[in-house]
């Protein structure tokens, strides 16, 4: 795939990613190539799409619940399945704004969006690990989701700091966790 990925023109590989939005989690594709169209970008475009329909549907769950909260005879299951739905709905979209502040962050080494779903699944990497000789991997404990993004990269940055620290004569760009 890397290799098909490198013969395709930017037209192409945009006309992919219109076919298959979530392109950017594919295995094999480069994270940030010379013509910057990778995991990274294409990632990113979708995160934007994942917060909109996000936000559409939290805004489309609170309006039935109100609508159904305001109704006589008030059918107390049905209240408490779309005030579920309507958590769940809210915490995906704040999960999808802890990744959209942490790759945008401009404090300390870029931050690279390398997986990204519907499901609230993501992977962010501090470093290109395309072009890094020394690569970590942070795993976060069982039940996080993207809303404990920063408490992950907080914990992935001492990574990488540790690594640094440990052969001073690395250069940043050759570090990625």
């Amino acid at each position: 795939f890397n290799e098909l990925w490198g013969q395709l023109n930017p037209e192409e590989k945009d006309w992919l990613y219109r076919q298959d939005h979530s392109i950017g989690n594919h295995a094999g594709m480069p994270w940030d190539p010379p013509d910057r169209l990778g995991k990274d970008h294409y990632n990113r475009l979708h995160l934007t799409e994942l917060e909109q329909q996000t936000q559409s549907a939290v805004d489309r769950l609170q309006h039935s619940l109100d609508e159904l909260v305001a109704a006589p005879n008030v059918d107390d299951g049905a209240v408490y399945a779309l005030q579920s739905q309507l958590a769940a709905a809210r915490r995906h979209l704040e999960g999808y704004r802890a990744v959209r502040a942490d790759v945008n962050s401009k404090s300390g080494p870029k931050r690279y969006l390398g997986l990204l779903d519907e499901f609230g699944h993501g992977a962010v990497s501090i470093g290109n690990p395309d072009i890094a000789n020394r690569n970590a991997i942070f795993v976060p404990g069982t039940g996080q989701d993207l809303t404990r993004l920063p408490f992950s990269d907080t914990r992935a940055l001492a990574m990488y700091i540790a690594a640094l620290t440990a052969d001073r004569s690395r250069k940043p760009e050759h570090v990625a966790v």
